[in-house]
């Protein structure tokens, strides 16, 4: 859980995304769900990145906030970095998941 706290919102929202893809896929007609799979792991990619770049921007604006000579802002870039990278790894993950559900459900090919 602890995961997805250091994560923030952006975990959340991947994980709203990535269940709401896998509902509404499996309820639509079976050619049409390696399309709504694959749209799914796109989403989920921009999502993670959307994440990412926000935790940045918020590490940033924190450090701003102490100052210029704060000593202590290499250590909250190196924990803000390692908390923000867990959306780039959940992101990958779930696109992952997704992706592979669009390669099995695709149709086959007559030989």
């Amino acid at each position: 859980m602890e995961f997805m706290h250091e994560g923030g919102w952006g975990m959340w929202a991947m994980l709203v995304v990535a269940i709401g893809v896998v509902g509404y896929g499996i309820t639509r007609e079976k050619h049409r769900r390696p399309a709504i799979f694959a749209a799914g792991a796109l989403v989920v990619l921009a999502l993670g990145i959307l994440g990412m770049t926000t935790g940045m921007e918020a590490v940033a604006a924190g450090i701003a906030r102490q100052g210029a000579d704060w000593p202590r802002a290499g250590h909250a870039v190196g924990l803000g970095l390692g908390e923000l990278a867990n959306d780039g790894t959940f992101g990958v993950a779930l696109a992952a998941f997704l992706g592979l559900g669009a390669l099995v459900t695709r149709p086959k090919q007559a030989a």
